[in-house]
């Protein structure tokens, strides 16, 4: 992976491995944080997508969230899936870990303690950017247990259909920020059937249906604001954001002619991914939204 670019105002970040075991399984996740951290900081789940590990994900994504920690003194926390596969709230997954039985919320809450035992860091500060599969893992979180995900930001994920969606909606409202290419091969974005490598992983909803949900679910009735940014010769960002006073804010970056990758400054998606953005820093845009939104809460 191309090493992170650190400025001198900024720490290099401490990258460790941890194994732990949770629900009776040998379980691991990488983090990534600043060498000395600050009592009561944010955590960052970062949760790959399928067929990937902590670290293939953090090669994949460029480092963009690895910036987030060196930059933002965030504890940013890359956990494993297992055979590399989260069992969200989706019916049609082909995932092995549900055949075992695996609880992955339970698993994401024990990584959460056991960061703040290691840290000191904050768990009622922690927020979850999640990938694809990961993308519905981080879906799933802030449905079943929002005291785990205070706000999420899903890249290439958008919402399953209502017979491919399964979990105990705990109905409350946060932040949500959606980045999704035109162009994915794998989760469309005018929805349809999401595959990947030719296995269905069942219907989602259009990306624009998707952010009517959360703009209902959060209560915003306001147009949002749109702009255009990060073009990179290849392909552009449209920008819409919706926020009105006393209530959480949904963000859309719809990468025009974009694939199913992750926006960054250094790396590509293989081919068979689509075009990747070389000009969105997605891990800035989403630790800003967060942070944004954090401040206005209080």
């Amino acid at each position: 992976m191309s090493a992170l670019a650190v400025t001198p105002e900024q720490s290099t970040p401490v990258a460790e491995r941890v194994d732990m075991v949770s629900g009776g399984r040998r379980r691991s996740y990488r983090m990534v944080r600043p060498s000395d951290v600050e009592p009561g900081a944010p955590i960052l789940l970062a949760l790959h997508g399928s067929l990937m590990d902590a670290d293939s994900f953090r090669q994949f994504s460029g480092g963009t969230f690895d910036d987030v920690a060196a930059r933002d003194g965030v504890v940013v926390v890359y956990p494993d899936a297992i055979e590399g596969m989260w069992v969200d709230g989706r019916i049609d997954t082909p995932a092995k870990a549900r055949e075992m039985g695996v609880d992955d919320v339970a698993f994401l809450a024990h990584v959460l303690e056991d960061v703040a035992a290691r840290t000191g860091a904050d768990t009622d500060r922690a927020y979850v950017v999640g990938f694809s599969n990961g993308g519905q893992m981080a879906t799933t979180l802030a449905h079943v247990r929002p005291d785990l995900a205070h706000g999420v930001a899903l890249v290439g994920a958008t919402l399953p259909v209502a017979e491919n969606w399964d979990v105990d909606d705990q109905r409350v409202a946060m932040p949500v920020l959606l980045v999704h290419g035109t162009e994915d091969p794998v989760v469309p974005y005018a929805g349809g059937v999401a595959s990947l490598f030719g296995k269905a992983r069942g219907a989602n909803l259009s990306i624009r249906d998707t952010s009517s949900y959360w703009l209902q679910r959060n209560g915003i009735t306001s147009r949002g604001a749109s702009r255009f940014l990060a073009d990179d010769g290849a392909t552009r960002v449209r920008h819409l954001h919706w926020e009105e006073d006393g209530k959480h804010p949904v963000a859309l970056y719809s990468v025009q002619g974009g694939g199913h990758s992750v926006p960054n400054l250094r790396v590509r998606a293989f081919k068979k991914m689509g075009a990747t953005n070389r000009a969105l820093d997605t891990g800035a845009v989403a630790w800003d939204f967060f942070s944004a939104a954090e401040s206005a809460q209080r």
